[in-house]
């Protein structure tokens, strides 16, 4: 991994005086994207350049990660930010590509350190790169992205490591959201390897608006439109598959589909209190006052009328243990007066979209999902810039006032769901509309 780290050190000093459109936007996303690594407290944190390159150097010199080879005759590699979806990735990739995965690589576990000579050489090189990187975060505004780039090159030269040695020739990229991820494509595009990009099936402007790939795989129609107006996605080709976790419910949607009773609500959360209360940085969508906006919009439509339903379905996150009595004693709060449930326990949220008529939220991913599944579904988009696109289908179903809330719902209280779709637009955002589906077998 030596001679790798050195590669990659070079290549990072040289597109920092490198005048080419890929470098500059590369780096730029290196230094300005929100990196959800550290809490957002650290931009405030002079040390943090120090701290980073301390817990680095701790987690080279005791890693002791092991390659999990899946099958060893295979030539393809997944890339990801943890363990936990290593089974539903692998078979959404095999199923969807026909292709078998041989590694699933979790970036952060820095494997392929052997000895503890190698890393001591290793530790040594990077602290020579990062001790002048850390002296800058003392005094530099972006000091929380500055901090971790020693991280991520160390991360780079350890994946490009573990490809070579194993013969992988593509990689599926699950974190292409990672600050990271488009200098490390231009890293692993002079290695000589085919990289796959997988957004989730939200709007790319979130936190895709730069994206450089050989192939680029989209889960959600929106995202085509989008691709239209962001001049910084480079790719080859660009292909449509279903949502990652689809293999996970496609199925009790795909024929005889629960009807859901009429004036049921269900209002999707992102957990956005949840996430400031444990440090998490926000980006440009001020996420918590959208959600509390939509929180307020539909206490005022149950007030005026109490003949609905509502069901809150959580995020996973307000759902861990210590965390799911303060997710209620918020929605109380944000909901005076308002009856309301909890989504079925023991059940996703996706296995639950047919508990209720209208779905409601803020930018969730888990929207474009009910989409998806053929349920209607209304986007607040405050605060969001240039979202939606105008004449999309999605700026059909969006709103941001109250005034326009209401009329939406009102309209879709009584429209059979194959009415909404039509009336919206919504062409090529049903599951029958993707090739998975439409495609003979």
């Amino acid at each position: 991994m030596r001679a790798h780290l050195r590669t990659v050190i070079e290549r990072y000093q040289r597109s920092r005086k490198s005048g080419a459109s890929e470098d500059i936007q590369a780096l730029k996303c290196l230094d300005k994207n929100i990196s959800f690594r550290l809490p957002a407290s650290s931009a405030k944190d002079k040390l943090v350049g120090f701290k980073c390159l301390a817990r680095l150097a701790a987690a080279i010199w005791r890693s002791d990660a092991k390659i999990e080879v899946l099958n060893p005759s295979a030539k393809f590699a997944i890339l990801e930010l943890t363990d936990r979806f290593q089974d539903l990735e692998v078979d959404y990739v095999e199923r969807q590509s026909g292709e078998s995965i041989k590694i699933y690589l979790n970036k952060v576990n820095l494997l392929g350190l052997q000895g503890k000579g190698q890393r001591l050489a290793i530790i040594l090189r990077l602290v020579r790169f990062g001790f002048g990187n850390a002296i800058r975060c003392i005094s530099h505004e972006d000091r929380s992205n500055l901090a971790m780039i020693p991280v991520y090159l160390a991360e780079i030269s350890s994946l490009i490591h573990i490809l070579d040695d194993q013969q992988i020739t593509d990689v599926y990229d699950f974190a292409p959201y990672d600050v990271d991820s488009n200098f490390g494509f231009s890293l692993l595009n002079e290695a000589g390897y085919t990289i796959h990009k997988l957004p989730s099936p939200g709007p790319l402007t979130s936190h895709n608006h730069t994206i450089y790939a050989h192939e680029l795989i989209l889960s959600c129609e929106y995202q085509f439109d989008e691709i239209k107006t962001l001049p910084n996605i480079k790719v080859d080709q660009m292909v449509k598959w279903l949502p990652e976790y689809a293999f996970n419910y496609i199925d009790q949607y795909s024929s005889n589909a629960p009807i859901p009773d009429k004036k049921t609500i269900g209002y999707y959360s992102h957990a956005s209190w949840a996430r400031h209360a444990l440090d998490h940085p926000e980006g440009e969508i001020r996420m918590e006052e959208a959600e509390e906006l939509t929180l307020n919009f539909l206490r005022k439509i149950m007030t005026e009328s109490n003949d609905f339903q509502l069901t809150i379905f959580l995020h996973p996150r307000e759902k861990a243990e210590g965390i799911i009595q303060g997710a209620e004693a918020y929605f109380k709060s944000q909901l005076p007066g308002i009856p309301f449930e909890f989504g079925e326990a023991g059940k996703s949220t996706a296995q639950l979209f047919g508990a209720v008529d209208i779905g409601v939220g803020a930018f969730s991913t888990v929207l474009y999902e009910r989409l998806f599944c053929g349920y209607k579904t209304l986007i607040c988009n405050h605060s969001a810039v240039d979202f939606p696109l105008p004449n999309t289908g999605l700026a059909n179903i969006c709103f941001d006032t109250f005034e326009r809330f209401k009329i939406l719902m009102n309209a879709c209280f009584d429209q059979s769901q194959e009415a909404y779709f039509a009336s919206n637009d919504l062409n090529g955002y049903h599951f029958s509309d993707y090739p998975y589906f439409s495609m003979p077998k």
